[in-house]
C-alpha cells in the first residue's frame, strides 16, 4: 500500500478549511473534527493512500470544505 501524504499535513489541512480538532473525541480507528471523524492512515508509516484522501475529500465537501489538492506549506 502506497502513502502519499502524512498524516500531519492532511490534519493541518482539514484545519485549515476552518475544521476544529478535537483530540478528546479521537477514536482508535478515527480522528475527530468539529464536523466528522477522519479514518487514521492505512499504511504503517502514518502516510494516507491516495485512495483514503479522496474519501476525505469527498466527506469534507458534503460540509463545504476541501482537501485536495493538499497543501504542504501549512502549519
Amino acid at each position: 500500500m502506497l502513502g502519499v501524504a502524512p498524516a500531519e499535513v492532511v490534519i493541518r489541512n482539514i484545519c485549515s478549511n476552518g475544521c476544529q480538532r478535537r483530540p478528546e473525541l479521537d477514536l482508535s480507528i478515527s480522528y475527530a473534527f468539529s464536523n466528522q471523524f477522519v479514518p487514521h492512515p492505512l499504511t504503517e508509516d502514518g502516510y494516507y493512500t491516495q485512495a483514503q484522501l479522496e474519501e476525505i475529500e469527498r466527506t469534507l465537501a458534503c460540509h463545504g470544505f476541501e482537501l485536495l489538492p493538499l497543501d504542504y506549506n501549512i502549519h
